[in-house]
């Protein structure tokens, strides 16, 4: 992975193998396969007030969740903090760090923390400040402003791609 003059995500689409395009709102997108997972990579733009504009990057990917897995993951902040207090579901790692920065919420405890071993959360912590949803047959990423780093951006869609891998594979039954 590089780093050059020309725009990052279109570096980020050739190296795996994806399109790149702007969307009809003029945003940028790639589309494409990883290993067996499609995905996609696009700029959400929010308009929170007349003059106040946010943009998201968010990436996805379709797997095929038979078990029906829910899962969210997304850093603490101090409303999380409130939430926490009024009975947020917050599954406990008994990793510090992790669990200090973190809110992870699951629709089965046991299968979620054989998901997230301590290599995974390695790699979230890496990434800092982010919103992760896996809801039916997509697994999202989504994290505020627009990465242009093509290093992080293929960590995050690795990140993904082996979460997905870990929400299909048979060993998970094995965990119910």
């Amino acid at each position: 992975m590089y780093q050059d003059t020309e725009n990052p995500w279109q570096s980020f689409a050739r190296e795996v193998g994806g399109k790149y395009r702007l969307s009809e709102e003029g945003t940028s997108e790639v589309t494409g396969t990883y290993g067996k997972y499609p995905f996609l990579l696009k700029i959400i733009f929010i308009q929170a007030a007349p003059k106040v504009n946010l943009f998201l990057t968010h990436l996805e990917i379709t797997l095929d969740n038979k078990i029906g897995l829910k899962l969210k993951i997304y850093r603490e902040g101090i409303i999380q903090k409130l939430t926490k207090l009024f009975g947020t579901q917050d599954i406990i790692f008994n990793d510090r760090a992790f669990d200090k920065k973190y809110i992870i919420e699951g629709s089965n405890e046991a299968q979620v923390k054989w998901m997230i071993s301590p290599d995974i959360r390695a790699k979230i912590i890496e990434l800092g400040e982010i919103l992760m949803i896996l809801d039916g047959n997509t697994l999202s990423y989504e994290q505020h402003g627009k990465i242009i780093d093509s290093k992080k951006l293929f960590m995050i869609l690795e990140l993904l791609a082996e979460l997905a891998e870990k929400v299909e594979g048979e060993a998970i039954t094995k965990v119910i």
